[in-house]
């Protein structure tokens, strides 16, 4: 996929993204926010989050892409994830986590 790295909004990479297999209609664009951009994103309702979003969007596509393609937006903070912090699974043969260190 490509990445794409951009100043001015709270999502500081971008890159695309897709369901687990690729299934039509499934493609997605993905994004992280790091740093203080995190608390800025984080104190703002749903709705004043997503249009940061689809403001900074707006910036690299344009509005007329943005707004003719864009289905939705969803903000997850993975802080709050049960899994963020949960424990790794016991080594075992078959689980790969893709890195000898993870």
């Amino acid at each position: 996929g490509i990445a794409v790295c951009q100043e001015g909004g709270p999502v500081s990479n971008w890159w695309e993204a897709t369901e687990e297999g690729g299934e039509p209609g499934g493609a997605a664009l993905a994004g992280f926010v790091f740093g203080e951009d995190v608390v800025t994103l984080a104190g703002l309702s749903e709705e004043e989050a997503q249009e940061s979003v689809r403001e900074q969007l707006r910036a690299v596509y344009g509005s007329k892409v943005v707004e003719s393609s864009l289905r939705s937006i969803e903000v997850k903070l993975w802080q709050n994830d049960p899994l963020t912090h949960a424990p790794l699974p016991p080594p075992s043969r078959g689980v790969d986590l893709g890195h000898p260190a993870l």
